[in-house]
C-alpha cells in the first residue's frame, strides 16, 4: 500500500524522540538554529511550556488518532499494535510542514509509534533520531503537577517510551541527548547534532540556544519518588546507565538493555493488562458514542417523517373540511327543495345527517391519533433536540429556531415565545470598567432568568444595590463563545457571559454537572474577578440552584446568600440532582433570604433566615402625564370593547393557573373583557382563546406595562393553590397597586397582608362578585390612594437596603496586632485588612504597641487617625508577647478575637473563613490558617514573587475547600482566633514565658485541658514573615530563651512534643485543572 502513494522528498528528517516533559520542546526548538525547519502548524505558547511545544500539530493529531482507535493514551506503557497508515502519515507530514525539505519532527508519542512511521519516513528522506534523556523524578514531579498522575505510572511510561525509542532507532543514526545537562556544554552538543544530519554549526549558534533557554522550563527540578521502591529503582538505575552514555556520546548495546527490559516486563505486567482492559472499555464506550451519534440522526429523520405526516393529515382536514362546505351547500340545495316535497326533503335531510356523521366520526379519530401518537412524540423531540441544539448553536440561533418551531402542546408560538429583542445595554471589556468604590463590596446575582427575558426580583434588586453604590454583575447561565461577553445596563449593574470554553455541555438549570466543566467555570469566574478588579470581599447572590454546582467551591473571599424565591420543587420539570443540590445550599450557604411567610415557617426552624419580600418599582408604574392622553400601548388598540368591564392579568401563564375558575367566569359573565398578558408554559390556559371575551396577548415588554394596568377596570390573580403559589409572594399586586387599580385573587396566603386592599375569592361565582365590586371601586381616588400607599410602602429600594444589610450582618470580629520596632510591617499587615475596604465587614483592629521608638509610634498614630476602625494602645514598654497580646484582649470588643503578628499580610476571605468555622462548630476553640512559614501543620509549599502573586496563589489554595478544617495539636499564634467568651472563661495567653515562645503550646494545652479542639482551617491562608521580632535576637539569646521556656512548658504540661509538618491535606471538593 506505501507503493501506491506519492512522498515528498524531505531530504534530512531529524526525529526528536523520548518521553513527555524530557525537554523535547526545547530540543526542537533549538535545531532551528542549524537550518532545520519547524512545522508550519506549530501550535503557540501554552500554559505549561510559555514558549510553544514546537510540535507538528497534524503529525499529532493523527498519532492521537490512532492510539484512541486501540483505547490508548499518551502516558501508555504498553506496546501499540498498530501503527497509522501510510496515506495518513503522508498527508499529515503535508499538513504540518507543506513541501519543505530538512525538516524536524517532535512528538512523544512516535515513540511509541515508530515501528508504523520509520519505513515511510525512510522512503522520504535521511532519517536521524535525537532521544531526549531527562531523569524520571522529574518527569513525575511535573506530570503529577500538570496532570495529576501518579508516580509509579509516570516512571514506567518513561521506561516503555525510552526502550521504544531506542528499539526503533537502531537503523538509523541517533544520539542521546541529556536535558538539562547539555546546557552545560552547548558549543559539542550542537556540533553532535549537526553532525548526525549532516548539517554546518553556525558561528553563533551556542549564543542563541542560551538565549531561547529558560530555567523555568526545568520546572524547579523537583523529584518525586516512585511508590513502588521496585519501579523507583528500576527508573533510577535505567537512567544513570543512559545518563553516563549521554554524557559520553555513546549508545548503550541492545545485551545492556536486556535486563532492564525483563526488570519491566515483570514489573509492568499489571499496568499493562490494566491499561488493555480500560482500552477495551474505551473502545466499547466509543462505539457506544459512535451508535448514540446514529441514534441521533435516526431520531431526526423519524421527526422529518413525522412532520411530512402532519402536512399529509393536515392536507387530509383541508379535504374534509371542502368536503363539510360542499355538504353544506347541499343541504341549502335540499332545502330550496322542500317546497316541492316534503318526502324528498326528508330523505334527503337523513342523508345529508349520515355524511355529518360520518365527517364528525373521522375528525375524531384524526385527532385521536393526533393526540395518542404524534403530540407524545413531538414534546420528547422538542424537549431532546432543546437540549442538544442549545449545545450546539449559539443563542441567537438557537432562539430563532425555537421560535420557528410548534410548541408542544398545541400552545400558539405567539403564546408560548416571548417576543424578541435585542440585549440591552452598552458592551464593554472587562478590564475597562469603573472601579468599586471603596468599602462597597461587589455583588454577583447568579441569575435564575436572563436580564432581557422578564423583568422580576433578580433584576430589580440588582439596580437597587447598584443604586446603593456597589458594582453589580449579573451573571446569566448561558455561556459566551468569543471568551465572555459584559454589557453595561443600567449604572453600575453589568450583565456578563462567561467564557463557554469546557461548558457547552453543560444544560442549564441541570443539576448534574461534569467536574471538568466546574473547574473551567471556576477559572472563568476567577478571570473575570481579576479584570474587574474585585473587591477585598463580595457577595455572591444565588437565585437557583443550578449555581451551587459551582460556587460552592469559590473561597470565602466571597460570601454566598440564597435568595430563595420559590418552592422549587413545584414545578413540574425540576429533577432531583436540582432538590439535592437545593438542600445542600440551604445547609451551606452564608446567608439565607426568603421571599414570602410560607418559605419562612418552612426553612426557618433549621437555620437562620431573613424574610425580605418581592416589591415594586413604583417610579416605573407613575406614569408622565394623564393616563388618557397617553393612551393604551399599541398591541391594545383595536382590540378593547366598549361599555364592558375590562379585567387585566400580567404575569406568566403556566400550571398552576385557574384555568377552570377563568373559563367559567368569562362564560357565565360576557360583559367581561378579559385580556392575559404572559408566556403560556401550559396547556390547559390556550383554551381560554376561543372563548369570545377573553384575548391572550402573549409575552409583552416590561415597558408596556403600566399602559396595559392602566387600561383595565379591575386586575386580576387567578392561580391554584398548590405549594409552589402558597410559596409565592406575588409582585403582580404590588405592581397593581402602584398603578392605583383594584385586584380580584384566590386566597394566596401573601396577600392576607394587604387586608381590604384585595378582594379574594374561592369560587368562580365570588371572583365574578369581586371583579364587579371592585370594578366599581376602580375610579374612587381614596381606594386608588390606599393602594399607592402600599405599593411605596414595599418598594425594591426598601428591599435591597434590607437584603444588603442582611448580606453584611456579620458578628464583630476584633483584630490585636502586636507591634514593636520599625512600624513598616505593621502598617503593610494593616494595609492588607482595610485597603481597598474591610476584608471583614464587623471588624476593629486594636493595634497594642509593645514600646515601639517614638518615630515609629508617631507612624502608626497617623494610621489610626486615618482609619476609624484602627485603635491604638501605647504599653510604653516592651511587655512581652503574651502580656502584650492580652493588653489587646481585654480591651477587644468583639464576639471573636483574632491575634494577629505585625509580620503577617491577610489576603482576601482569610478572616471570614476563620469566623465561619466557630460560628458552625462549637467543639472549635482555637481555629488558625494556613501559611508559607511556620513550623508546625500549618505550613504549607508555596512560591510567589510578591504580595499580589500572593493572594492569587492563596486563592488558588483555598478553592475547593470552604468549610473544611483539620484537627492539630498546637495552633501557631502568628494568627489565631478564639471565640472571647472562652478566652474569658478558659484564660487568656500565659504570662510565665517573658518575652516569647510556647505560650501557643501551652495556651492550646489549656483548650485541650477543658474540652475543645483546636483546627487548622483549609480555607484560610496567611502570609508570614517569620520571626520579625525574634528574627533579630542573636542565636545564642535565642536557645536560651527556647530552652528556659521549654522547661517551663515541661513543669506544667509534661514532655513537650516537638512541632512537624504534614505530609498532605484533604482532598478539595473540585479537581485540580487538568
Amino acid at each position: 500500500m506505501s507503493d501506491a502513494i506519492s512522498v515528498i522528498p524531505r531530504g534530512s528528517i531529524l526525529l526528536v524522540l523520548g518521553m513527555h516533559r524530557s525537554g523535547t520542546s526545547f530540543l526542537a526548538h533549538c535545531t532551528e538554529i542549524l537550518g532545520l525547519n519547524l512545522p508550519r502548524d506549530r501550535g503557540g505558547p501554552a500554559d505549561d511550556n510559555p514558549k510553544g511545544h514546537f510540535e507538528p500539530l497534524a503529525v499529532v493529531e493523527l498519532n492521537d488518532r490512532v492510539m484512541a482507535r486501540t483505547g490508548a493514551a499518551w502516558s501508555r506503557i504498553g506496546a501499540l499494535p498498530d501503527g497509522p497508515d501510510p496515506a495518513e502519515m503522508e498527508a499529515a507530514l503535508t499538513a504540518s510542514f507543506a513541501d519543505d525539505r530538512n525538516i524536524v519532527v517532535k512528538d512523544p508519542r512516535m515513540s511509541l509509534l515508530m515501528p508504523g512511521w520509520a519505513a515511510h519516513l525512510d522512503r522520504a528522506g535521511t532519517v536521524s533520531a535525537l532521544i531526549a534523556l531527562r531523569h524520571p523524578a522529574e518527569i513525575a514531579a511535573s506530570l503529577q503537577r500538570r496532570d495529576g498522575l501518579a508516580a509509579d505510572l509516570v516512571y514506567l511510561s518513561w521506561i516503555a517510551h525510552t526502550l521504544a525509542a531506542l528499539d526503533a532507532t537502531t537503523q538509523m543514526p541517533r544520539d542521546l541527548i541529556l536535558f538539562p545537562d547539555w546546557m552545560g556544554d552547548v558549543d559539542a552538543t550542537l556540533t553532535r547534532i549537526a553532525a548526525l544530519c549532516d548539517r554546518e554549526v553556525p558561528k553563533d549558534a551556542a549564543e542563541q540556544v542560551r538565549a531561547r533557554f529558560d530555567d523555568n522550563a526545568v520546572h524547579g527540578g523537583r523529584q518525586i519518588t516512585a511508590a513502588t521502591p521496585e519501579i523507583d529503582t528500576l527508573g533510577r538505575d535505567l537512567f544513570d546507565l543512559l545518563a553516563g552514555h549521554a554524557r559520553a556520546g555513546t549508545l548503550p548495546a541492545s545485551a545492556d538493555l536486556a535486563p532492564y527490559r525483563t526488570r519491566f516486563d515483570a514489573l509492568s505486567a499489571s499496568a499493562r493488562a490494566t491499561e488493555e482492559g480500560n482500552a477495551f472499555h474505551i473502545r466499547r464506550l466509543a462505539s457506544d458514542v459512535d451508535h448514540l451519534s446514529g441514534e441521533m440522526a435516526r431520531y431526526k429523520s423519524e421527526a422529518a417523517s413525522f412532520a411530512a405526516d402532519g402536512a399529509a393529515l393536515q392536507a387530509q382536514v383541508a379535504g374534509l373540511e371542502t368536503q363539510l362546505v360542499a355538504a353544506a351547500d347541499e343541504r341549502t340545495s335540499l332545502q330550496d327543495q322542500l317546497q316541492a316535497s316534503e318526502q324528498q326533503r326528508v330523505v334527503l335531510g337523513d342523508a345529508l345527517a349520515t355524511q355529518n356523521e360520518q365527517l364528525s366520526h373521522l375528525t375524531r379519530l384524526l385527532e385521536m391519533e393526533r393526540m395518542t401518537i404524534l403530540k407524545p412524540i413531538y414534546r420528547r423531540l422538542h424537549r431532546q433536540g432543546g437540549h442538544v441544539l442549545r449545545r450546539l448553536l449559539p443563542q441567537s440561533a438557537f432562539d430563532r429556531l425555537k421560535r420557528a418551531l410548534p410548541y408542544p402542546g398545541g400552545v400558539p408560538a405567539y403564546l408560548a415565545y416571548a417576543p424578541g429583542q435585542a440585549p440591552q445595554g452598552v458592551a464593554r471589556q472587562f478590564d475597562k470598567i469603573a472601579p468599586a468604590e471603596t468599602g462597597r463590596p461587589d455583588i454577583f446575582v447568579m441569575s435564575i432568568i436572563n436580564w432581557d427575558f422578564r423583568t422580576q426580583r433578580p433584576q430589580h434588586l440588582a439596580a437597587e444595590l447598584a443604586a446603593l453604590g456597589h458594582r453589580v454583575f449579573f451573571i446569566e447561565m448561558e455561556g459566551d463563545d468569543s471568551g465572555g461577553a459584559l454589557r453595561e445596563v443600567a449604572p453600575n449593574v453589568y450583565v456578563v457571559r462567561l467564557s463557554a470554553r469546557g461548558l457547552r455541555a453543560v444544560k442549564p438549570y441541570s443539576g448534574q454537572v461534569p467536574d471538568a466543566a466546574i473547574r473551567a467555570w471556576i477559572d472563568h469566574f476567577h478571570s473575570l474577578s481579576d479584570q474587574v478588579g474585585v473587591t477585598p470581599r463580595a457577595h455572591v447572590v444565588v437565585e437557583h440552584p443550578y449555581w451551587w454546582n459551582f460556587v460552592r467551591h469559590l473561597s470565602r473571599q466571597y460570601q454566598i446568600t440564597f435568595d430563595c424565591m420559590d418552592e422549587i420543587a413545584g414545578f413540574s420539570n425540576t429533577e432531583q440532582a436540582i432538590l439535592d443540590l437545593e438542600a445542600d445550599m440551604i445547609e451551606r450557604a452564608d446567608r439565607m433570604i426568603v421571599s414570602s411567610q410560607y418559605l419562612f415557617d418552612k426553612y426557618g426552624q433549621t437555620r437562620d433566615v431573613a424574610l425580605i419580600r418581592n416589591g415594586t418599582d413604583v417610579s416605573h408604574f407613575i406614569r408622565e402625564g394623564d393616563s388618557s392622553e397617553v393612551g393604551p400601548p399599541d398591541f391594545l388598540k383595536g382590540k378593547l370593547r366598549d361599555g364592558a368591564i375590562r379585567v387585566g392579568y400580567v404575569g406568566a401563564i403556566a400550571e398552576w393557573f385557574h384555568t377552570e375558575l377563568l373559563e367559567e367566569v368569562a362564560r357565565d359573565n360576557p360583559d367581561f373583557d378579559i385580556h392575559l398578558c404572559g408566556s403560556v408554559t401550559a396547556e390547559a390556559p390556550v383554551r381560554l382563546n376561543d372563548l369570545d371575551n377573553v384575548t391572550m396577548h402573549g409575552e409583552i415588554r416590561y415597558a408596556d406595562v403600566p399602559g396595559f394596568l392602566e387600561a383595565m377596570d379591575v386586575l386580576i390573580i387567578p392561580f391554584q393553590l398548590l405549594p409552589i403559589i402558597k410559596a409565592c409572594d406575588p409582585v403582580k399586586f404590588y405592581e397593581y397597586s402602584a398603578v392605583r387599580k383594584p385586584t380580584v385573587s384566590t386566597a394566596l396566603p401573601e396577600l392576607e397582608r394587604a387586608g381590604d386592599l384585595v378582594v379574594t375569592a374561592g369560587t368562580a361565582a365570588e371572583f365574578a362578585d369581586g371583579i364587579r365590586q371592585s370594578s366599581a371601586k376602580a375610579d374612587d381616588p381614596a381606594h386608588g390612594d390606599a393602594l399607592r400607599s402600599y405599593a411605596l410602602e414595599n418598594a425594591w429600594a426598601y428591599r435591597a437596603a434590607d437584603m444588603l444589610a442582611e448580606m453584611e450582618r456579620a458578628p464583630l470580629l476584633s483584630v490585636v496586632v502586636l507591634a514593636y520596632g520599625a512600624a513598616d510591617l505593621t502598617l503593610a499587615c494593616l494595609e492588607s485588612l482595610l485597603d481597598g475596604g474591610p476584608t471583614y465587614p464587623e471588624m476593629e483592629v486594636i493595634v497594642v504597641d509593645n514600646g515601639s521608638p517614638a518615630e515609629e509610634r508617631a507612624r502608626l498614630r497617623e494610621a489610626a487617625e486615618r482609619a476609624p476602625q484602627i485603635r491604638l494602645i501605647e504599653n510604653g514598654e516592651n511587655l512581652g508577647f503574651a502580656r502584650g497580646n492580652n493588653v489587646g484582649i481585654e480591651a477587644a470588643g468583639g464576639e471573636y478575637v483574632l491575634l494577629l503578628n505585625n509580620d503577617t499580610v491577610v489576603p482576601p476571605g482569610a478572616l471570614s473563613a476563620m469566623v465561619a468555622h466557630l460560628e458552625r462548630d462549637a467543639q472549635i476553640g482555637i481555629v488558625g490558617p494556613m501559611t508559607n512559614n511556620i513550623g508546625n501543620e500549618a505550613r504549607i509549599e508555596v512560591a510567589y514573587g510578591d504580595m499580589d502573586a500572593m493572594r492569587l496563589v492563596a486563592r488558588d489554595l483555598v478553592t475547593g475547600y470552604r468549610g473544611v478544617s483539620t484537627p492539630i495539636p498546637v495552633a501557631a499564634y502568628f494568627c489565631a482566633m478564639f471565640r472571647k467568651a472562652d478566652l474569658d472563661r478558659i484564660g487568656h495567653l500565659p504570662t510565665d514565658y517573658g518575652r516569647g515562645m510556647f505560650e501557643d503550646d501551652d495556651h492550646c494545652a489549656s483548650f485541650r485541658a477543658a474540652g475543645m479542639e483546636i483546627a487548622l482551617a483549609e480555607d484560610a491562608f496567611v502570609h508570614h514573615h517569620l520571626s520579625a521580632t525574634f528574627g533579630a535576637l542573636p542565636s545564642e539569646e535565642k536557645q536560651a530563651l527556647f530552652d528556659a521556656n521549654k522547661a517551663i512548658f515541661e513543669r506544667k504540661w509534661g514532655e513537650w512534643i516537638p512541632h512537624r509538618y504534614r505530609d498532605s491535606r484533604p482532598d478539595p471538593s473540585l479537581p485540580d485543572r487538568a
